[in-house]
């Protein structure tokens, strides 16, 4: 069963407060880590903006201080993970304890979004510059004019061979003139052929300039993060509402499986006072894991 809930009455009611209380520690504690800070970003338009950001890492840290304080509780505890959906990040950590046959499960998220920039660095503006230059020599009419300029050299060599007019002939004629030409003059097949290669070549080297220029300013990204300390629930997790989470469950465990199924009444009262024990210190190892050093400008924006 869900505990923390706003109805209900005897355990389920003193056990709801206590998680209220462990709530209301987690969320003061994470206010102060996502509280943006304002960094400086360019962006594709090469203006530079302020943007506000804080640093994951942070909150990684701080479930790493809940993570021991719990440990040193008898609680079991997973390392923080993060995951990612498109621009949306979730960091979170889950924990259990048992008394006798109850087993208390703990879940704490918090889900933010990622937004890419470059850094204000006066290199983007001259990448992107150069990026513009290549694509338009890559347009459609300044690809028809590399064409045409392959083409005359070409003929260039054709008519320095004196066979200026058999390349010039219209239709299958001059076809047919500059192919027996070039088959009957290996060297001027060759000439030919270097003629167009250096223009692939030109391309070509467009194009490793194009991935390089790329991979460059892949470099000069940066991410800024962004959230609320409102705290939600699972239902607003899933689509991928920013936010924070803390949510514990009971269980009971029966042979080797659970069922979370069961009447809380029906809880002996010695499990009963351990259980409620081992949620109000829940508040205070949430609150002291704060104690830890004050968050940091974000290493790298």
């Amino acid at each position: 069963m869900r505990l923390g809930t706003a109805s209900g009455s005897g355990f389920v009611a003193e056990a709801g407060a206590r998680i209220g209380a462990a709530r209301a520690a987690y969320r003061a504690a994470l206010s102060g880590i996502v509280r943006p800070v304002k960094t400086k970003v360019m962006l594709g338009d090469s203006t530079v903006a302020e943007q506000g950001t804080f640093d994951p890492g942070a909150v990684a840290a701080y479930y790493g201080r809940v993570a021991a304080g719990l440990a040193a509780d008898g609680w079991s505890v997973r390392d923080a993970e993060t995951t990612r959906s498109d621009d949306v990040r979730r960091t979170f950590s889950k924990f259990e304890a048992a008394e006798g046959r109850y087993v208390l499960s703990g879940h704490m998220s918090v889900q933010f979004r990622a937004l890419l920039y470059y850094r204000p660095d006066y290199r983007v503006v001259e990448c992107l510059r150069e990026l513009d230059e290549i694509a338009g020599s890559e347009s459609g009419d300044a690809a028809a004019a590399a064409a045409a300029a392959a083409d005359g050299m070409v003929a260039s060599h054709l008519r320095g061979a004196g066979l200026g007019a058999a390349a010039g002939a219209p239709g299958e004629e001059g076809a047919l003139a500059a192919f027996e030409a070039l088959y009957n003059d290996d060297s001027l097949l060759e000439r030919a052929a270097e003629a167009a290669a250096g223009a692939d070549a030109g391309r070509r080297r467009a194009a490793e300039r194009k991935a390089a220029l790329l991979g460059e300013l892949d470099g000069l990204l940066v991410e800024t993060y962004s959230t609320t300390d409102v705290m939600i629930d699972e239902a607003r997790l899933v689509t991928g509402e920013e936010g924070l989470l803390l949510s514990l469950d009971l269980e009971m465990a029966r042979g080797p499986a659970r069922e979370a199924s069961f009447d809380a009444r029906r809880i002996p009262a010695a499990a009963r006072a351990a259980l409620l024990g081992r949620l109000g210190r829940l508040a205070g190892i949430m609150g002291e894991a704060a104690g830890g050093p004050p968050p940091a400008k974000p290493s790298q924006i």
